[in-house]
């Protein structure tokens, strides 16, 4: 029988270095899937986590950003509202309380300012029969010698106003009328 020396049967059971790159980058690839596949811990990935940009709208469950997480001048415009820039006209009521405007006029009264700074003179103006008064106000011709002291509604069919003049000039009183349709609750 012949005697095998050690060096020589042991060379033989040792593997390639070839195979022994091959199963180290098998571990590493099996390894790697394996530590993904970890479930992280609640609340454990923040802010300081994400990369710029990570978290795309594909991303974001729905109905769960509002106003202060979005930049609303980013947004274009709604679809359903594309007429609201051009709409001249109520077509619905919104509820029972409310109702579309059937009728809307303005009207106005010229009201002489005396000359003298002190002498406060008051003006007034009424929507026409069945109209209620939505608005108004006033001006001065010269609204560098004179001004308007106060507007405010009188009653629910007029308006009123109240001014001071250093020279003598014209104060005219606007109020704005409208006229509801009627609505059945």
């Amino acid at each position: 029988m012949k005697k095998r020396s050690f060096s020589r049967t042991l060379g033989r059971s040792l593997p390639s270095p070839a195979m022994v790159v091959a199963c180290l980058a098998l571990l590493v690839a099996l390894g790697g899937t394996g530590y993904a596949a970890i479930k992280l811990p609640a609340n454990s990935v923040g802010t300081k986590q994400l990369k710029r940009s990570a978290v795309t709208g594909v991303k974001v469950k729905s109905n769960t950003l509002g106003g202060t997480q979005i930049n609303e001048s980013k947004l274009g415009r709604v679809p359903s509202a594309t007429r609201a820039t051009s709409a001249d006209t109520a077509t619905s009521a919104t509820s029972a309380t409310s109702a579309p405007v059937s009728r809307l006029e303005y009207a106005s009264a010229v009201v002489a300012v005396p000359a003298g700074g002190s002498v406060v003179t008051r003006g007034t103006v009424s929507c026409a029969a069945g109209l209620s008064a939505t608005g108004g106000g006033a001006k001065m011709v010269d609204p560098f010698n004179g001004f308007v002291a106060d507007t405010n509604p009188v009653g629910k069919t007029g308006w009123e106003a109240t001014g001071y003049s250093s020279i003598a000039q014209n104060m005219t009183v606007y109020v704005i009328c409208a006229q509801a349709a009627t609505t059945t609750p």
